[in-house]
């Protein structure tokens, strides 16, 4: 049996971001599975102290520590940022032993110019076989490509969390947890969800998403909100569009705009969780509900069907569309292409979820928890290690179905 070393972890990358933005929870869960495990963990914010679950004292506590590595100094066993390639110069120690960079992208063709990066990192960790394929498409070497799938921390994700209050009288609720992007295809769940439903049904939709919005109400139509991105939607555009067609037979909407401190408490308010997502590195919000014991209807397509299938899931009919400028990132490729679920589909499977609730829950639950009892932070901080240690095996390209046959 091989003897516990105590490795020095550093990861300098995002960490100011009151836990809401991806990279910076998965960076936060990481940290304190490899604390877990017995190691030191050296957080280093790139964008302040403030809103993280480490602290300042932690971080400044760490900048301190730091002091004894680096060129001429003792070497990071693993040197771990969550980045884009082309901020890869400033991440890392020159000397530290392993450089680690956590990434996905949704999309098939990033920049080019990011190539030159690729040699800075000595390892490449996606959270999905969908997204290391677009990795090893994208020219990185397999050999530097290990999947390293996210967690779930089951102590904050479960049933028993209590629910938040949500304003309705409605019976069964939708719930859809998402940032407002045009990749995300809201505009697709929510007019699914006005053919599928009227307001005599007893049901709501439950959005919990950033709205962009005038003083006079998400009704208004904005072309562009202070603040908003070329990648972020206008909610009111949607709903004013919903509102022409559908008029006073519109089902139940209630948006959610805020922060919430355990996001859990909204989806154990809810019965199903639903995503129509163009395309997902991994989806968190999917493995998220399943831990709260809820429903999910999800695209059959992208990173998630590493875990979400036709055992634990509602998988919507997905077509292969090109990708708009406003869903790519970082950069328009004329070639690339996300998925687009299938509205009708959407719509039966909505009407199914609320006729046939119990019989579906009771199918996929052993396959649910089962999911997420393999999928822990500590298994993805130890694969990581063991990544840096010849002990996983890399990606294999082409291991991955990417579009369902």
């Amino acid at each position: 049996m091989d003897s516990f070393k105590k490795l020095n972890i550093r990861s300098y990358t995002w960490l100011n971001g009151t836990s809401n933005l991806s990279w910076v929870y998965v960076m936060e869960r990481l940290g304190i599975a490899f604390e877990e495990l017995g190691h030191n963990f050296y957080p280093v914010s790139t964008n302040g102290l403030g809103n993280s679950c480490f602290g300042e004292e932690k971080i400044l506590k760490s900048t301190i520590a730091l002091q004894d590595f680096g060129p001429g100094k003792e070497k990071i066993d693993i040197d771990l940022t969550y980045t884009i390639m082309a901020n890869l110069p400033k991440r890392f120690l020159t000397n530290s032993k392993y450089k680690c960079c956590i990434y996905n992208y949704e999309t098939q063709w990033w920049p080019k110019d990011w190539k030159k990066y690729y040699g800075l990192a000595d390892f490449y960790f996606p959270s999905s076989n969908f997204s290391a394929e677009i990795f090893h498409l994208n020219g990185i070497l397999k050999e530097k490509i290990f999947v390293i799938p996210h967690g779930i921390d089951t102590k904050v994700f479960n049933p028993n969390i209590p629910p938040i209050k949500i304003n309705t009288e409605k019976k069964y609720k939708f719930v859809s947890v998402c940032a407002p992007h045009f990749r995300k295809n809201i505009d697709i769940l929510l007019e699914a969800f006005c053919e599928a439903f009227t307001k005599q049904d007893d049901v709501c939709l439950v959005l919990k998403t950033k709205v962009f919005k005038h003083s006079d109400g998400i009704y208004d139509e904005i072309k562009n909100p202070k603040g908003r991105k070329g990648f972020e939607i206008v909610i009111g555009d949607i709903f004013k569009k919903l509102k022409d067609k559908h008029g006073d037979r519109i089902p139940e909407i209630v948006l959610l705009n805020g922060h919430v401190d355990n996001v859990a408490s909204i989806y154990n308010a809810c019965n199903t969780h639903i995503t129509t997502t163009g395309a997902e590195g991994w989806c968190l919000p999917i493995l998220e509900s399943m831990a709260s014991g809820l429903l999910n209807i999800c695209p059959n397509y992208s990173g998630h069907l590493d875990f979400a299938n036709v055992d634990n899931s509602l998988l919507i009919n997905t077509h292969l569309a090109p990708a708009k400028q406003t869903e790519q990132y970082w950069g328009y490729n004329p070639k690339s292409t996300i998925g687009r679920p299938d509205k009708q589909h959407l719509t039966e499977l909505m009407y199914k979820a609320v006729k046939e609730h119990n019989t579906l829950l009771e199918k996929f639950k052993p396959n649910m928890y089962k999911t997420v009892k393999e999928l822990s932070w500590t298994s993805a901080a130890q694969k990581i290690i063991d990544a840096t240690e010849g002990k996983l095996d890399h990606y294999k390209p082409k291991t991955y179905n990417w579009w369902p046959k």
